[in-house]
């Protein structure tokens, strides 16, 4: 889903690729770029508001599976200021698999082995050129220190293709490593630092000169989030911190080169056994390294991306629910040509197993 802005460029055609440069519009790498940083969000974001789905037990052997189906309206599907809208729909289906194997122990504590995994397709019923499939693997190794304290590493994949546009297409591996401590009933915090490095499969480097070179792209992206939640009796709150710094081997301007800070934060009530409410709402500022706005300035890109909105999930039972989610978000940049707003309001019916 969103994420955001990029400099002022001029979509010139080389080797069948869009190159950026400076003009009114993005080029479709950076409108597939933000879509899909955004959509990874809402992703996450929405799984996050969801019940617990039921977890299936056979002896040390744990496991979710989860589905849904959704249909919405998006209305600026390529999150600039030409605003152009259209309706989509998304399937995605996803795991958890959780086993304590016998022996295994650590200070006397089981340790656990798990793997979780997703699939997901995105298509938009006008607009063919966006329509997308996607995957993740993710394996990992949970060790509980103490009856406070939990340490997990893991290893994660994923992939990301476009139907119409091949340059677009990318894979990804990296590790993560977080550390959560529970303060109290109900309060607990957490540390993660992720490494990922994506490899697009059918777009090359882009040298100084603005001219493409045999290597493919690689970007190594860091991140370091910080995140506080407190569950009590129907209520759950979460509070996260983030900072990300994308660093890619386009040589030209380093144009794909930034750091951004993020602030998000959610707020969910079972208001019975059926209802559950959220809100939600975030803040991003994204600063290029040397993006200039204009042709010859000193001034670098630099965007702020906020958003907000609400969700309603009503379960059917143990096993089946559905959901209305809305949400509104605004690009802020202090290069005009970059700034746009966007809603998007979508429901979806989902399976628990």
């Amino acid at each position: 889903m969103k994420m955001i802005g990029m400099a002022a460029a001029l979509v010139i055609m080389a080797a069948g690729i869009s190159l950026p440069a400076y003009a009114q519009t993005l080029s479709d790498a950076e409108k597939a770029s933000k879509r899909e940083e955004l959509r990874q969000f809402f992703d996450a974001a929405i799984v996050n508001t969801e019940p617990d789905a039921p977890k299936q037990a056979r002896q040390q052997l744990r496991f979710t599976v989860t589905g849904s189906t959704r249909v919405g309206y998006d209305s600026n599907v390529d999150l600039d200021n030409i605003e152009d809208e259209d309706g989509f729909y998304q399937e995605r289906v996803g795991g958890l698999l959780e086993y304590d194997p016998t022996g295994w122990e650590f200070k006397g504590r089981p340790v656990t082995l798990g793997v979780a995994g997703n699939y997901n397709y995105l298509g938009y019923f006008d607009r063919d050129d966006m329509n997308r499939q996607g995957g993740s693997g993710s394996p990992f190794v949970r060790l509980r220190l103490d009856d406070r304290f939990t340490l997990e590493g893991g290893y994660k994949f994923r992939a990301s293709h476009y139907e119409d546009q091949d340059d677009l297409n990318y894979q990804s591996h990296g590790g993560r490593l977080a550390l959560s401590h529970r303060i109290a009933t109900g309060l607990t915090h957490k540390g993660e630092f992720r490494y990922e490095q994506l490899d697009y499969s059918d777009r090359k480097q882009l040298r100084p000169n603005r001219t493409f070179g045999d290597a493919e792209r690689e970007d190594d992206r860091y991140e370091a989030v910080y995140g506080v939640r407190y569950h009590m009796g129907r209520w759950t709150t979460r509070v996260e911190g983030s900072w990300i710094w994308n660093d890619s081997n386009d040589q030209y301007f380093d144009y794909n080169d930034y750091d951004d800070f993020g602030l998000d934060a959610s707020v969910s009530v079972r208001t019975t056994e059926r209802w559950i409410l959220t809100g939600f709402g975030g803040w991003r500022n994204r600063s290029f390294d040397s993006r200039a706005t204009i042709p010859g300035s000193l001034e670098v890109q630099d965007d702020d991306w906020y958003y907000a909105g609400g969700r309603v999930f009503f379960a059917l039972n143990t096993w089946s629910g559905f959901d209305v989610t809305a949400t509104y978000s605004e690009n802020s940049s202090n290069d005009t040509n970059h700034e746009y707003d966007d809603l998007i309001v979508s429901t979806g019916f989902h399976l628990f197993f």
